[in-house]
């Protein structure tokens, strides 16, 4: 037990007193499968179709690269002492996202919408989290659920903070964090937080349904962190169709990937624009 605390008393000597601070972050998504997925769908199609091989390779090839465009993300979170808003960095002159030769715009219908931002209040407690779907906002209010934090004790640097390996289990996932107590402020990407320090990593894994293994799925890594930001006003999302739950948004997904499983969609819908 020492040899946990003493490294976590020894990164308090060196705090920060600021009340608030931004942390821009990094999403890498793990899309192998819906990669495969791709391919096999576009493999059906070159079997029915022959004459049509030469367009779907030039198309597999193209959304492959989308792909890896879309499972990269640039976020931002902007906190105070009572409250957080985990959200998209706007899109400046200085990260303008790289274009293709073919304009792609894919939407996957999925539990998790395209544009979200998380908002928790840890004074009242409050988590709202707004989320697109298909062309619809919605707002799911619910109250925050405490996450069961298990020092390990591994550390390591990260913009220079020193940092400290915890981990955590929530339904099918296991969620590593790397923290730190000089910025001692319990806040952290994607609604994630609850240890004695800010998170400047996350790594999670998810468990497959066929291998039953962990695998992981998605890393938030810290790129910049702003502790000279003035004192933030944190606002919480207020526009969107207002749900009780995270299970409630998840059953409209559901009953949506029935239809368009009805119809023979499948899963994953794909819209191709070429633009010249």
């Amino acid at each position: 037990m020492k040899l946990i605390l003493l490294p976590i008393y020894l990164l308090s000597l060196s705090v920060f007193s600021q009340e608030s601070g931004i942390i821009l972050y990094h999403e890498k998504t793990n899309l192998e499968k819906e990669k495969e997925q791709i391919s096999k769908s576009l493999d059906s199609s070159i079997n029915e179709d022959p004459e049509a091989a030469q367009l779907m390779e030039m198309i597999s090839s193209q959304l492959q690269g989308a792909l890896s465009t879309l499972g990269n993300k640039d976020m931002e979170l902007s906190f105070n002492k009572d409250a957080q808003l985990y959200k998209k960095q706007e899109i400046t002159a200085d990260n303008i996202p790289q274009e293709n030769n073919i304009d792609f715009q894919m939407t996957f219908v999925s539990s998790k919408g395209q544009n979200e931002e998380i908002y928790v209040n840890t004074k009242k407690p409050e988590l709202i989290t707004s989320t697109d779907f298909m062309g619809r906002t919605f707002l799911i209010k619910e109250n925050p659920t405490t996450l069961k934090w298990k020092i390990k004790g591994a550390q390591k640097s990260i913009l220079g903070h020193p940092c400290i390996l915890a981990e955590t289990k929530k339904e099918n996932q296991t969620i590593e964090a790397w923290f730190t107590s000089q910025i001692p402020h319990s806040v952290g990407p994607k609604g994630i937080y609850g240890l004695p320090g800010a998170i400047l990593e996350v790594i999670i894994y998810e468990k497959d349904s066929i291998s039953n293994s962990f695998e992981e799925k998605l890393t938030i890594t810290a790129t910049q962190v702003d502790l000279n930001a003035e004192k933030l006003k944190i606002k919480k999302p207020k526009k969107g169709k207002q749900l009780r739950s995270m299970s409630e948004f998840k059953e409209i997904v559901n009953e949506r990937l029935k239809e368009d499983e009805a119809m023979g969609k499948g899963k994953t819908t794909i819209e191709i624009k070429t633009e010249r």
